[in-house]
């Protein structure tokens, strides 16, 4: 068990991981790359298929008909086995950078519509003040417009730390005894950055 090895890199090393065949997420050397970029073959099969296929939508999802996909598939990658073909025409599809790739490639069909931030502005603000539209439905609107403005993206702090490393010289001893006066204060505690 070597695990997962992604083939987009120019070098490929295999790893034996001891946890292969037991429990691989409580092993913390395990960490295969999972969301890689998107192959050309992939952008073509994703283009492929917004041209032949016409997306249904069910609860909010948008679902590919099996015919499209197979046979989108099978143009690109030339697979015989229809089975296999919507098994990884379903794989390329729920990756994360096919989705944003999708995402692209309709934002640019609604902007040739006229379908742009625009025209959704205004549509929403036409749809709140209608009188006849129910006040949960205006409430739920009102909240994806906030979140289409960014009233909800929570800011992340990171935190950097530095690492010194020394040999045992008596100059090294010297140059982290006046680092540790710079990065701690009197009572031990580490001063933050900011404040000095």
């Amino acid at each position: 068990g070597y695990g997962d090895t992604p083939v987009t890199q120019k070098h490929i090393y295999a790893r034996k991981s001891k946890q292969y065949n037991k429990k691989r997420i409580d092993d913390s050397r395990y960490k295969p790359i999972k969301n890689v970029k998107t192959t050309t073959l992939q952008r073509i099969f994703l283009d492929m298929l917004t041209q032949i296929a016409k997306p249904t939508e069910v609860n909010g999802k948008i679902f590919w008909d099996s015919e499209s996909i197979i046979r989108a598939y099978q143009n690109v990658y030339k697979q015989n086995n229809p089975e296999v073909a919507l098994k990884r025409g379903h794989w390329v599809l729920n990756k994360k950078t096919a989705k944003e790739y999708m995402s692209k490639l309709m934002k640019e069909q609604f902007d040739e519509l006229g379908m742009d931030d625009a025209y959704v502005a205004f549509a929403y603000k036409a749809f709140l003040e209608d009188k006849k539209v129910p006040h949960s439905v205006k409430l739920s609107a009102l909240n994806r417009i906030s979140e289409l403005r960014g009233h909800n993206v929570k800011e992340t702090l990171e935190e950097k730390q530095t690492l010194v490393m020394l040999t045992k010289s008596p100059d090294d001893k010297k140059l982290l005894a006046e680092t540790k006066k710079l990065l701690y204060g009197k009572d031990g505690i580490m001063v933050n950055a900011k404040e000095s």
